[in-house]
């Protein structure tokens, strides 16, 4: 539009100084008139180059998506490994707090609590699966198989 604009004052700007034969108005509506071709230029040049600056982009500067990391078990089976408990909690809670649907990190989690004695805990871990997996029956079922079985272990009838 602003192109246009300057492209219709360049013109009525010539025509006004060839009808008064003043040569003093070609000067400004030349300038006029290359001012809105390189607006029209610039943008149809960037246009035309688009699809090449869009290749060299993902080469040179490939996207990094900001989104939610996998779930990563390795590193939490490591510090069970090694008998780092707390850490290995961590990483449990890490998961779950990115990734609150992975049932999985829930029952690893509520087994670690159990072994490091802490069935308060354990049981928070349990309420909030309850809460998040409400809607994913079959994931909910295997969690609350998990908490009856660890209640049972360690409080025996």
């Amino acid at each position: 539009m602003l192109a246009i604009g300057l492209w219709g004052c360049a013109l009525w700007l010539a025509r006004y100084g060839f009808n008064k034969l003043e040569l003093g108005w070609f000067f400004p509506a030349m300038i006029l008139g290359l001012i809105g071709l390189s607006r029209v230029f610039r943008d149809l040049i960037e246009l035309a180059a688009k699809p090449f600056t869009m290749m060299i982009d993902a080469i040179v500067f490939p996207k990094i998506h900001g989104g939610k990391p996998p779930p990563n078990y390795k590193l939490a089976e490591y510090y069970l490994k090694e008998g780092r408990w707390e850490e290995a909690e961590e990483e449990y809670r890490i998961i779950i707090k990115n990734h609150r649907k992975e049932t999985q990190a829930y029952i690893a989690l509520m087994r670690l609590l159990f072994d490091m004695r802490e069935s308060d805990e354990a049981k928070k871990v349990f309420q909030k699966a309850t809460k998040y997996l409400r809607n994913h029956p079959e994931c909910l079922s295997d969690v609350e198989m998990e908490w009856h079985r660890l209640k049972a272990k360690s409080f025996p009838i």
